[in-house]
């Protein structure tokens, strides 16, 4: 059988569904969490370098840059263990309040393991739980904005 030239043919790659097949939605996750743990590692200096006031003085950032990458890693590591840039399943998962309690529950694990096995930088304790704090905010807005935008 022969296809007609006259009848368009439907093309589903350029359907709005198929974008969600893809694995740009996955990667395009993956950079914008990567920018958001850097900017929130900082914000968590911040915050406790704004209570130095109250709890005491705060080292200098630079030990606290120098474990920034790996803090990246461990949270884009920690997020894709937990699947949350499996982006081709339901709705109703994406936003998993079990696998983000998880999630945010190791990464401040995590982030005391490495504080521990890194102890000659003097990473402050309450940076981590702000840090972890933050994370868990992050990814509980970020996944509703995602789940909101697959539904439209």
């Amino acid at each position: 059988m022969v296809a007609d030239p006259n009848v368009q043919q439907h093309n589903d790659s350029q359907s709005p569904a198929s974008l969600w097949k893809s694995p740009l939605p996955s990667i395009l996750l993956i950079v914008v969490d990567s920018i958001a743990f850097a900017l929130l590692w900082k914000l968590a200096y911040l915050s406790r370098w704004n209570l130095s006031h109250y709890l005491g003085p705060l080292n200098e950032f630079e030990p606290y840059l120098k474990v920034q990458t790996w803090i990246v890693f461990v949270g884009v590591a920690n997020c894709a263990v937990f699947g949350l840039y499996r982006t081709r399943r339901r709705l109703s998962s994406l936003t998993n309040w079990g696998a983000l309690l998880k999630v945010g529950y190791h990464y401040v694990l995590y982030m005391m393991v490495t504080g521990y096995f890194l102890r000659e930088l003097e990473l402050g304790r309450m940076v981590i739980f702000f840090a972890g704090i933050y994370y868990f905010s992050y990814l509980v807005i970020s996944r509703q904005a995602f789940r909101w935008t697959k539904g439209r």
